[in-house]
């Protein structure tokens, strides 16, 4: 198990940091240049890493290995084979889709600079640096610290001791170690956790990897502080977007949390300058009591949008989803963010609050903090359904949802699109995005397709990864480290 891991490690430094492989790893097939990157993604890494723990054992006499082309592509080959004999002939096209989606899409936004300066920014806000210092004992600059340090420890080398290894960090000895260690777990207790969600149906390759949870193996007995890790992108990903299932029981998380991810939506709406009008919409009283209305409006001479943030995920069944009735029950948190909005849009129509209808378009979007990946028609028609029945149940006019159109976008994006609606108005831009033509697409598709000319993008995360670096290294700086 050990060595195949070990060799796990290398192809993906490889296939996603575009590390040069050692010179005793094959790179293709005799005779042709660089084709690992064309049969083997990240995603197919995982779920590699997943069968090897489940079944790897040590053997002597074992005379294969993944660092061998033709062993690779007999692995690679065997486990593919397999999937494709579980989702059936009969399977459902749309469901696959989902579920395709869900296991591939999040490789799209590698665990890089992007992916720490967005967390930057969220871990930053006040709310949410107070979730982290009672939660862990760590101020947000220390834990992105410990996330710089882990991280490239492990891009690196596939194990560590890291108590030793970032003990020169100058973090709270006893945060760090407790830190550590709920990141760690035996492979053997990944394995029991693996085995008791095994499914043998369709839903084979989608079952939720616990290295996702547990992204560090103790593999040795004589070294159980030395910790290895298979995946680097995983622990990234456990330390940042992962900590959300830690945080979750902490006092105060869901208000703290909340206005955290709507000070975040607000900081990145307001970068774009004047071209649009940011405001944050004042309370108002009706006979029900006081309101707040949606988080933020956005104006511009085409256009009025009401944007809601929202911090709620897809649940995990949705997104395994053995049959389309947990996706369509998983649509439930989204559908109620968006209804809420009608709900302030309806009011402010109706003259409840100060702002002035004067005729332009109006539209509904929802900023979720993580993507909710709607691209397939089960999820986006179930949602379309379910926010139809919401807005009835309310006692809204029907004809609302068609008379302002509602796009949901997850904050990765939100930096591209305001800088189209900046560059091209608000009215035009969100009228195409929500015609049938477009309604299906996820908005980094649609962007690249209807504005190419866009393709010098913003680059705020990487700005906030920049900013947060320069003070790590001003302060090494200052105390001599």
């Amino acid at each position: 198990m050990r060595e195949s891991l070990t060799h796990i490690w290398f192809y993906g430094v490889h296939i996603g940091y575009r590390f040069g492989l050692p010179f005793e790893y094959p790179h293709s097939r005799d005779g042709l240049h660089q084709q690992i990157g064309k049969y083997l993604q990240e995603f197919h890494l995982d779920l590699h890493a997943r069968e090897i723990i489940l079944y790897g054992v040590k053997n002597s006499r074992a005379t294969r290995s993944l660092r061998n082309w033709h062993d690779l592509a007999s692995f690679h080959n065997a486990i593919n084979d397999f999937s494709n004999k579980m989702s059936g002939a009969k399977a459902d096209l749309w469901l696959t889709l989902h579920r395709l989606g869900h296991q591939q899409v999040p490789y799209f936004e590698r665990a890089n600079s992007d992916y720490i300066g967005r967390h930057w920014l969220l871990f930053r806000q006040a709310s949410m640096a107070g979730l982290l210092e009672s939660a862990f004992g760590l101020t947000a600059f220390e834990y992105m610290l410990l996330v710089a340090g882990v991280y490239t420890v492990y891009l690196q080398r596939p194990e560590a001791n890291l108590e030793v290894e970032l003990g020169s960090l100058g973090l709270p000895p006893a945060a760090l170690k407790a830190r550590i260690a709920s990141l760690a777990s035996t492979a053997q207790a990944v394995r029991d956790r693996l085995t008791a969600g095994h499914r043998l149906d369709t839903s084979w390759a989608y079952t939720f990897n616990h290295l996702v949870e547990t992204p560090l193996l103790r593999l040795r007995s004589d070294s159980p502080d030395a910790l290895f890790c298979p995946r680097p992108p995983l622990v990234v990903r456990r330390l940042l977007a992962g900590a959300y299932f830690d945080l979750v029981r902490t006092a105060g998380f869901p208000k703290a949390f909340g206005d955290a991810v709507e000070s975040v939506v607000g900081e990145l709406l307001q970068r774009v300058g004047p071209a649009l009008m940011v405001e944050k919409p004042n309370p108002y009283t009706t006979g029900g009591g006081v309101r707040h209305g949606s988080d933020w409006r956005v104006s511009d001479a085409t256009g009025q949008v009401f944007v809601e943030c929202k911090s709620a995920r897809i649940p995990l069944q949705a997104q395994i989803a053995l049959v389309p009735n947990d996706v369509v029950a998983g649509m439930s948190r989204l559908a109620a963010a968006i209804t809420q909005n009608y709900s302030n849009i309806s009011d402010a129509l109706a003259g409840k609050t100060d702002w002035l209808n004067d005729g332009r378009p109006v539209f509904s979007l929802v900023v979720t903090l993580e993507d909710w990946i709607l691209f397939s028609p089960l999820s986006s028609d179930a949602l379309d359904k379910q926010v139809r029945e919401g807005v009835a149940g309310k006692g809204l006019p029907a004809a609302l949802v068609d008379q302002v159109p509602y796009i949901v976008v997850p904050v990765n994006d939100l930096p591209d699109l305001t800088d189209a609606m900046s560059l091209r108005g608000c009215g035009p831009l969100l009228t195409k995005k929500s015609s049938s033509k477009y309604r299906q697409y996820q908005m980094a598709p649609f962007l690249n397709e209807v504005e190419p000319e866009l393709q010098a993008k913003s680059e705020p995360f990487l700005e906030e990864k920049r900013d947060l670096f320069a003070e790590f290294e001003r302060r090494f700086k200052r105390t001599g480290h």
